[in-house]
């Protein structure tokens, strides 16, 4: 038997579930597909891609919420995340973001040129000297000079995508976890066909398929963008890489810190010993540290990421170097996998039927609402909407229609 909806959504992540609320409050008929479901892992919240091996998480505790660069597009979609997050937490009565400041130091030429744009959206920043930082948040060593914008903090990530589908439910989206998309066939340039597959808590198949027929399907499945699309459109280059989380419980008595972002200038001694870009968020549970692109994998269901001692070492020697005010044996190690385009650039683009969101960087998860709006206006009837060329992918559009007309699709 075939099941005939509108639009459905085959990813329920951050940037799946903003365009399902997108949509779903736009008045169009939504389903929303979701392999997953959260669960507690050493008593955090988050959420489980059962597919991974159980250490394999989506999110560490807490996100950094922060502003940065000094791109225009960025910037303007900065500002519209932040009026989506306001509208969400009205609609919803609940609260999302932490306003408690958020700090980038470390390799960062352009640090005056974002200090001075940020306020021009709405955004106060300021610059101040290591020896003042130190001041205002003992137990964490800074670089000469640090960008704080005290706006900026820090977001529970698995909260943030649970309320966006709780607002599309509401706005009568219909969710379905527990579910995997096995199978795509494009039909037409407006129809494509799915089979969707009950799964446990493995990701083993626990029943009979369905097949769905939409109009749109949205795919925003991350790391599996490729082994999902690849033989139906050409997509461009993607890395699938790691990220190292650890949890500290043993923090320095009345720190309160901001939301940290370090980054590494590999070729200064004074960095030696931690290659990527490092996060820090605290929150009551203790301090998550998380180290960024922890090896390289091509197949998301087959890492090897969860035994690397070398990323662990890493991490622990920040912790003594740079954070003073933790321990730096971690009470609980995470992972995670996160997909990435060689220009690390979002993908948010529509191929015939098919619209694929994918790419988000680590550090970008406060834009999901207005990525998950740019995926809605693709969707939309008016074909003059599109996405900013920025995201586009040409080469997988051209490629789509010549398949379909060969048949191949």
């Amino acid at each position: 038997m075939v099941r005939r909806v509108d639009i459905i959504i085959v990813g329920g992540g951050a940037i799946g579930s903003a365009a399902a609320w997108h949509l779903a409050r736009s008045g169009e008929e939504v389903l929303l597909i979701e392999q997953t479901k959260s669960r507690s892992v050493s008593g955090l919240k988050l959420p489980i891609d059962t597919s991974l091996p159980a250490a394999c998480v989506h999110s560490p505790l807490h996100a950094p919420y922060i502003f940065s660069g000094t791109d225009p597009l960025n910037l303007a979609m900065t500002r519209e995340a932040i009026a989506a997050w306001a509208e969400l937490e009205q609609e919803s009565s609940t609260t999302l973001i932490e306003p408690i400041g958020a700090v980038l130091h470390g390799a960062i030429p352009d640090i005056d040129a974002i200090a001075d744009r940020l306020p021009r959206y709405g955004v106060a920043a300021e610059i101040l000297g290591a020896g003042e930082a130190v001041e205002r948040w003992p137990g964490v060593r800074f670089d000469d000079r640090v960008l704080f914008t005290p706006a900026a903090g820090r977001i529970n990530p698995a909260a943030a995508i649970d309320t966006f589908q709780r607002a599309a439910a509401a706005h009568t989206a219909e969710l379905r976890f527990n579910s995997a998309v096995r199978h795509v066939r494009i039909l037409s340039d407006d129809e494509v066909s799915v089979e969707v597959y009950p799964v446990d808590m493995e990701g083993h198949e626990a029943g009979e398929a369905e097949q769905v027929v939409a109009r749109r399907a949205v795919f925003t499945v991350g790391a599996w963008t490729g082994k999902l699309l690849a033989r139906l459109v050409e997509l461009p280059t993607f890395s699938i890489t790691g990220s190292l989380i650890s949890v500290h419980r043993e923090i320095v008595p009345g720190a309160d810190w901001p939301t940290i972002t370090h980054r590494p200038d590999k070729g200064n001694r004074r960095y030696r010993g931690w290659s990527g870009t490092v996060d820090t968020v605290s929150s009551d549970a203790g301090v998550a540290l998380r180290l960024r692109n922890v090896g390289k994998t091509a197949d998301p269901d087959r890492t090897n990421f969860r035994s690397d001692p070398s990323s662990r070492a890493e991490l622990q020697r920040y912790a003594r170097n740079w954070l003073p005010g933790v321990g730096s044996s971690a009470h609980e190690e995470l992972r995670r996998v996160s997909l990435q385009t060689r220009d690390a650039r979002s993908i948010v683009d529509r191929i015939g039927p098919i619209i694929v969101g994918a790419g988000l960087p680590e550090d970008e998860f406060s834009l999901a609402p207005a990525l998950g709006r740019l995926l809605r206006d693709l969707i939309s009837p008016d074909a003059g909407r599109n996405a900013p060329t920025r995201f586009m992918r040409a080469p997988a559009r051209y490629s789509l229609k010549q398949r379909i007309r060969e048949g191949a699709a």
